[in-house]
């Protein structure tokens, strides 16, 4: 088991937030689903906890039944569980005793115990304790590894708790990114646990969304269009640079479905508008925008139209369209090419590349703190703000007592 001391301290400034929508709906309107909430519970230990701060294994146990009954599943489909796991000998064994009895309750005793069935991890070896965001941390890791079939690696851990019969359960732990295997065309399921001080008890059930019917990408017939934006130009390159290695990794692409996904987004300042009828077509036109050491956006929307299978009539038009676009004369690109893209399907697309810059205040250093302390004793207390360099941060010196007095007793306040 991992050592208490490598867990890190709860770090509560962070905020996390996940998008929820009843699945009908989504499907309906080709929403991206990244996982479907299978079932839920919550519940509270109340009097059945020895203490304030110690869990229940009963509770545990109850909210887990609870979440799987709404699910109208079993425990025995679940092949990950992202666990509370504050890696403490009290909380992580009572855990563990808990999803233990949830396994065995539809297991008969002629049943053999699978072994290795259901991984067991804590993002908490991640990233730490999250406080309050703890579990919608834990929630968002297990969405990601039930839709990308992937289970992220549970560090520091070396050797189960030999109390626990950890070799003789359905559980293990994987210390290494794993594929998530899957009988075919089961879906992926994941429980994700989070319990809270007071006894306060949590659990989700979480599964892969497989569309009922998976549509092939259409034929496209015409060119389509690819509209880029971000506040600054080293933004857009930095942007255009991870959309083009996204573009080589996929080996089926819907156009028409990145284009209007594109067309959704918040335009910016910076603009750029690619012409493409196929997925190598567009590569090719960001790579010849980011090979260009000025970035000329207007000269380069022709010498795309010309390789595009766009009629020559109609050049013109599109050009004089694309422009009023990247000028700014109009706000966003389906006032121009997007008027009738409801109900069209949207796609993943790598998110805005936001340029990592520091603006904070600075911290007061020896080498700066000369020069803080004159404008202190030369500026008047209500204009310290316009002129200081750093953040004031009050801090303790050392400095020696004056000599005792023959006499006099000293005293510390």
């Amino acid at each position: 088991m991992a050592k208490p001391e490598l867990l890190m301290p709860m770090q509560p400034a962070v905020y996390s937030a996940v998008v929820l929508r009843r699945a009908g709906n989504a499907i309906a309107d080709n929403d991206p689903i990244w996982a479907i909430l299978k079932g839920s519970a919550i519940n509270n230990d109340g009097t059945r906890k020895v203490g304030y701060t110690a869990p229940s294994v009963k509770g545990q146990t109850d909210v887990i039944r609870t979440a799987f009954q709404m699910a109208e599943m079993d425990a025995a489909d679940l092949g990950f569980i992202e666990c509370h796991g504050t890696a403490t000998s009290l909380g992580d064994s009572i855990e563990f005793m808990a999803l233990q009895e949830i396994f065995n309750e539809n297991r008969s005793a002629s049943q053999s115990i699978p072994i290795n069935q259901c991984a067991l991890g804590s993002v908490k070896t991640n990233i730490g304790h999250l406080d309050s965001a703890a579990g919608i941390a834990g929630f968002i890791k297990t969405v990601m590894a039930v839709r990308y079939g992937v289970i992220p690696p549970t560090l520091y851990f070396h050797s189960p708790n030999p109390l626990l019969g950890f070799e003789q359960s359905p559980f293990y732990i994987n210390t290494r990114a794993e594929p998530w295997l899957s009988e075919q065309g089961k879906p992926r399921t994941g429980g994700v646990s989070s319990f809270g001080i007071g006894g306060t008890n949590a659990h989700i059930v979480l599964q892969q969304y497989i569309p009922a019917s998976a549509a092939s990408a259409p034929d496209i017939t015409q060119p389509c269009f690819f509209p880029f934006s971000a506040k600054n130009k080293a933004a857009l390159v930095q942007q255009l640079e991870s959309v083009s290695h996204w573009l080589v990794q996929l080996s089926d692409l819907d156009l028409a479905a990145l284009s209007h996904t594109l067309s959704k987004r918040r335009s910016f300042p910076c603009r750029m508008m690619f012409v493409a009828e196929s997925k190598f077509a567009l590569m090719r036109q960001i790579k010849t925008y980011l090979a260009q050491e000025e970035h000329d956006e207007l000269a380069l929307i022709p010498q795309f139209l010309q390789q595009s299978t766009v009629p020559p009539d109609k050049h013109s038009e599109i050009v004089a369209d694309i422009n009023r676009w990247i000028s700014r004369q109009v706000k966003e690109p389906a006032e121009c090419f997007f008027p009738s893209s409801q109900g069209q399907p949207l796609t993943d697309v790598p998110g805005y590349a936001f340029i990592r810059e520091e603006h904070g205040a600075g911290y007061i250093t020896d080498k700066n703190w000369a020069q803080i302390a004159s404008v202190i004793t030369t500026t008047e207390s209500n204009n310290l703000s316009k002129n200081m360099p750093g953040l004031l941060l009050p801090f303790w010196k050392a400095i020696r007592l004056p000599k005792e007095q023959e006499g006099t007793p000293r005293f510390l306040l």
